[in-house]
């Protein structure tokens, strides 16, 4: 959690980070960071079914705009 709050305090407003996971259902910390002052969080859920490097067939992207 503390480099969520590192993140916000050293983008600009409108600032824009993103970073992946592979736990898709694990989604609850994107929904905490609006408590962080994040104006928006939205994410992408993207198929790994024709990669072997992935252990899971889904990782979410998340983009989080200050």
């Amino acid at each position: 959690f503390i480099f969520f709050k590192e993140a916000f305090r050293l983008l600009k407003k409108g600032g824009i980070f993103t970073y992946f996971s592979e736990e898709p259902k694990r989604l609850g910390i994107i929904f905490e960071l609006k408590g962080l002052g994040f104006s928006k969080i939205d994410y992408k859920v993207n198929s790994t079914k024709e990669c072997s490097y992935w252990k899971n067939q889904t990782f979410v992207a998340p983009i989080i705009t200050k």
